[in-house]
């Protein structure tokens, strides 16, 4: 054999053996269309990055229905109907 069938074996078989090595073997093609991004819940979130924002989003939005609340009944401050001073 020439030199050049022998390098060009030598180059179809490790152009081979890297693409096998290095295909994703563990993950089928299904898989991956039906979700390219598994660790990602939105664009630029992870879950549990998401996770994080909705539950402070949810306390925030709690406390802020608590001081609505107080405001409405008037709990956030003390009586003006009295004719003493009232200490704070």
């Amino acid at each position: 054999m020439s030199k050049r069938a022998i390098r060009l074996i030598a180059t179809v078989g490790s152009v081979a053996a890297v693409s096998a090595l290095s295909a994703c073997s563990s993950t089928s093609t299904s898989a991956l269309r039906w979700d390219p991004a598994p660790n990602m819940s939105t664009l630029g979130q992870t879950h549990e990055d998401f996770r994080n924002s909705f539950t402070v989003t949810w306390n925030e939005n709690w406390r802020m229905a608590g001081e609505d609340m107080a405001r409405t009944f008037f709990y956030d401050r003390q009586s003006r109907l009295s004719f003493y001073p009232v200490p704070r």
